[in-house]
């Protein structure tokens, strides 16, 4: 949770390494597949959007590290791309979960949204503290 426009830093590179392996697996699992009804197709679609923007943002960290950019300029619209890149990976591991078992799929989504917001929460409550 680094503020828009900041330079990514390691932690975004665990995250972003971690979400694009996860889609990287799932593809290879899909491929034994005869047949994909609606949700590995939806999972294929979200992996489809998310390996590329994660791999972008992880050669942008390499770029900032390469060339020393301790507090290096990132565009607006990074931040934009990279945001749809971890939501697109989220979307197709839901649809994985939604394929093995609808209840698994609705659980995975209710806990991921509850997890989300009360992660938003806890960095509003932490930016007010610190004065940003």
């Amino acid at each position: 949770f680094r503020p828009i426009g900041q330079h990514l830093t390691p932690l975004d590179r665990i995250i972003m390494g971690t979400l694009l392996g996860i889609p990287s697996v799932a593809l290879i699992q899909f491929l034994q597949l005869k047949k994909l009804d609606a949700s590995p197709t939806l999972g294929l679609y979200c992996f489809a959007i998310a390996i590329p923007v994660l791999a972008m943002g992880l050669f942008v960290i390499h770029v900032q590290e390469l060339y020393g950019l301790e507090e290096g300029p990132y565009p607006l619209f990074g931040d934009i791309v990279e945001m749809l890149g971890v939501l697109a990976a989220f979307a197709g591991i839901g649809a994985i979960f939604w394929h093995c078992h609808r209840l698994t799929g609705g659980v995975f989504v209710v806990v991921s949204v509850l997890a989300g917001l009360f992660a938003l929460y806890y960095l509003v409550r932490v930016r007010r503290i610190s004065g940003y």
